[in-house]
């Protein structure tokens, strides 16, 4: 363990001196925490937690020097007070002190993301991965427009906040740098095909908007964006550090004016515009001070910079700076979020579906124009500075205007004010807000149009829905129509209640388990979970159904949702229907992830995602070593399709286990997939422990995978070879019949269409008079003892069944020879 202090905002880099000695022994793999703490406020939402395997840390070369990297970066937050960063490294599932050995840690580092590493000599390059991969990353350096001079180049600037359109196809991401911010809206229909996304990368960079903020020391602030349910407006504001909203504290004034801008990329088909307006990046002072319009928005009339000052871009599609004057918007410091004004009414619901039948979605046609002027809404923005929430209406012609305020300052917060507004707009609905208060022991609605309480909810057995820490996950969830809530408690049990009276629909517990986030996977009977192993510290994701907790499927694996910088998007591009994107910010990337493609049925599987098969209880002693025996263990886990559409599929696995008798300890030595190609379905198969089996040989030497299709003999390590070597492989082709037209095999890309499964016959291996069976294989194969000269096995070969057999002749050892004949037991 390693403390550090005094660090400043931004994002580091975390890298480990290490070395793995002869005697290296991790047999359950590494954890590695890094835990962020402040001294104002309970908030740990920088804390990462990286699982390295035992298959990883084998890679790693003996007796030589690693510098291990962290792939996830560590941020800090802009804060009030010291921030504080803890360095843990735990070896997992593992108790006893003599079974983790011969991992030597010279000493920890943390550097921010800007600094360069330099290379030494003797010294490696380790990074450990993080556990899901993304489907595809966009590189936001590759949209920035060019320059009319060369006096100005954006440096490598992290992303710091992303936010995504809830109704359109929009992406938006903000990156800040040390004096200059800038803004980027994304077209995410452009990635037409999310599983197949290079082919129109570079479209999505061309096509992307921009707009680029000067603002001395606009790096040491803490910066939110938020983007219009259709995309068409974004806002850039200044949040509160960690430890500003503290009780009994003075709130100053804000250093950074509220921004808005409007999408270019979104035609604005109602937009009023006045022409006699300039062609410029801001409107006339005179017209912006104007007392006739004190809290209303006005819009720019050209898409493109005709200013040519240094800096200025000269090319590439810019989001319109919006002038205003508003006294409460100037000296804004909180949180802000659009919402949509009104939900749509069953007609409007039924022209959807009709749409939707013929494939035309909202914001997805060929044309790639938005919707009629006739179908846009208005919307709102809400605005949260700790004590009150103001509701901001926008008609369709982008003005703006001050609905109403609400006031918070009867609502006691729970873990401090800024964390409670954090989640509140986090959860936001356009009919409703939830607050957490009590300590957490209770949740209370609100009406947002008239700030009247809907209904209050009390944690079962008097638990708490939120910890002593916050660590920026959403553990509280609302349903898009807002008529579900989904609230987790600190005991690892999840409940779901009906938004408008309070009562609870289902409630379920996950021994072992704790829950990392909650929240709608797209619809009200879709509840997206993430829970953390309490031993091992892995993710599992599950979808849940709201009504009934116990109906659930495993999705893919994927980060944790973390307010301001990784949401779950649903984008309503008809690439994207129905899937769950996360898009994670990392360092100057956006990872974008599929969570799961909606399949027709619900599917009901056990919790557990990795099955151990009872290993055999045969056990053989080593050749190489006394003091070692082997034992062979097969084992299997669930996939999901590469394809997508949320279909899973057995992957088995053998593994072989070398113990030490003397010191009691257990190593893996070895560990493959036999069959590959082979995808068992999980809707399929209801036992997948019966499609696979592994024995050892008689003779002590050996030991023998059957499969599906396949019978695999591999001789276990020896003096001369110290890893396991395969000796023998067999499977039977299909006919030619089958490669025909018509055929199974004729023109099919799956491997397995081109082999029997042969799962009826049975293989028997004698022991002098004594015989062993093994099923699950299409042959019957003898393997007498008696020895046999070199003639004498050539001449076997020529059998007179020879004709009905595997064309496949070949010798397992210097005392067997091979017959196969083809046999229906």
């Amino acid at each position: 363990m390693a403390k550090f202090r005094n660090y400043s905002a931004g994002y580091y880099n975390v890298h480990w001196r290490v070395k793995a000695t002869k005697d290296f022994n991790i047999p359950n793999g590494l954890h590695f925490a890094v835990n962020v703490k402040y001294t104002t406020e309970p908030d740990i939402s920088g804390t990462l937690d990286v699982i390295m395997p035992p298959h990883k840390l084998n890679i790693l070369a003996k007796d030589q020097w690693y510098n291990l990297m962290l792939e996830e970066k560590v941020y800090i937050h802009p804060h009030d007070g010291v921030a504080e960063i803890e360095v843990l490294l735990c070896n997992n599932e593992n108790t006893r002190r003599d079974e983790y050995h011969g991992f030597i840690i010279e000493h920890v580092e943390i550097r921010p993301i800007t600094l360069r590493a330099e290379s030494q000599a003797g010294v490696r390059n380790f990074i450990a991965q993080r556990a899901g991969i993304p489907n595809y990353s966009i590189d936001t350096m590759k949209s920035l427009p060019t320059t009319v001079d060369s006096s100005y180049l954006q440096p490598t600037v992290p992303v710091s906040r992303l936010a995504y359109a809830k109704a359109s196809r929009y992406l938006a991401t903000l990156s800040v740098s040390e004096d200059t911010a800038w803004v980027r809206v994304w077209d995410m229909s452009i990635v037409r095909n999310p599983l197949n996304p290079p082919r129109n990368f570079s479209k999505l960079y061309k096509t992307s908007a921009t707009a680029i903020i000067h603002h001395p020391g606009i790096g040491k602030l803490p910066i939110g964006i938020a983007i219009s349910p259709l995309g068409d407006q974004v806002t850039v504001f200044q949040e509160p550090r960690v430890g500003e909203w503290q009780e009994g504290k003075t709130v100053e004034s804000a250093a950074f004016p509220f921004k808005l801008f409007n999408n270019p990329l979104v035609r604005q088909e109602t937009l009023v515009v006045n022409i006699d307006s300039p062609a410029s990046s801001n409107m006339d002072d005179t017209k912006k001070h104007s007392p006739d319009n004190s809290e209303q928005f006005y819009d720019r009339s050209a898409t493109q910079n005709s200013a040519s000052t240094p800096g200025t871009p000269s090319d590439g599609i810019l989001l319109q700076e919006v002038n205003y004057t508003h006294n409460l918007l100037d000296s804004f410091i909180g949180f802000g979020e659009f919402v949509s004004e009104s939900k749509k009414s069953e007609e409007e619901k039924k022209i959807e579906a009709a749409d939707a039948e013929d494939g035309v979605i909202d914001g997805d046609d060929s044309n790639s124009t938005v919707k009629s002027p006739k179908t846009i809404k208005s919307c709102m923005f809400v605005a949260c500075d700790g004590l009150y929430l103001d509701v901001y209406t926008i008609s369709p012609e982008k003005k703006w205007a001050r609905s109403h305020t609400i006031t918070l300052t009867d609502l006691l917060p729970t873990l401090s004010r800024r964390i409670t507004c954090k989640m509140m707009m986090d959860s936001i609905g356009s009919d409703t807000f939830m607050w957490l208060e009590d300590n957490g022991r209770s949740c209370t609605i609100w009406d947002l149009m008239t700030g009247a309480n809907i209904s209050h909810i009390s944690s079962i057995e008097n638990a708490r829905f939120k910890g002593p820490t916050f660590r920026g996950h959403s553990k509280m969830a609302i349903s898009p129509h807002q008529s579900i809530v989904a609230l987790a408690s600190v005991d690892g049990s999840l409940t779901t209640y009906f938004s408008r009276t309070g009562m609870a629909i289902d409630d379920r517990k996950f021994p072992g388990y704790k829950i990392e986030y909650v929240g709608f996977h797209g619809q009200d009977d879709q509840l997206c979970v993430i829970l953390r192993n309490s031993v091992s510290f892995e993710l599992t994701a599950k979808i849940l159904d709201t009504l009934q907790l116990k109906s659930e499927f495993d999705i893919n694996q994927i980060p944790i949702p973390t307010i301001g910088s990784t949401a779950l998007a649903f984008f309503s591009v008809k690439g994207f229907w129905n899937r769950g994107i996360v898009c994670e910010a990392d360092g100057t990337r956006v990872n974008c992830y599929i969570s799961f493609q909606a399949q027709s049925g619900k599917v009901a599987k056990t919790s557990e995602s990795v099955l151990m098969v009872e290993p055999t209880d045969v056990v053989y002693e080593s050749l190489i070593d006394e003091q070692a025996q082997y034992r062979v263990v097969t084992a299997f886990h669930k996939e999901l399709l590469p394809e997508g559409d949320g279909a899973s599929y057995w992957v088995h696995r053998v593994e072989l286990i070398e113990e030490n008798l003397v010191a009691r300890t257990q190593k893996l030595i070895f560990s493959f997939i036999p069959e590959p190609w082979m995808r068992a379905m999980t809707s399929d198969v209801v036992h997948p422990e019966n499609l696979l089996s592994a024995y050892f040989m008689p003779c002590g030497t050996r030991f023998v995978v059957v499969g599906m299709q396949t019978l695999q003999v591999w001789n276990l390590p020896s003096h001369e070879h110290s890893k396991c070597t395969l000796q023998f492989f067999w499977s039977q082709p299909r006919d030619e019949s089958d490669l025909r037209p018509g055929g199974i095999a004729h023109k099919s890309r799956r491997v397995r269409d081109y082999y029997l499964d042969t799962l009826n016959t049975t293989i028997l291996v004698p022991l002098v008079l004594a015989w062993q069976s093994f099923t699950a294989l299409g042959a019957s194969i003898f393997l007498p003892l008696p020895t046999r000269s070199p003639t004498e096995k050539a001449r076997g070969s020529q059998d007179s069944d020879s004709s009905r057999t595997s064309p496949l002749r070949t010798m397992l050892g210097p005392s067997f020879a091979l017959r196969t004949s083809m046999s229906t037991a």
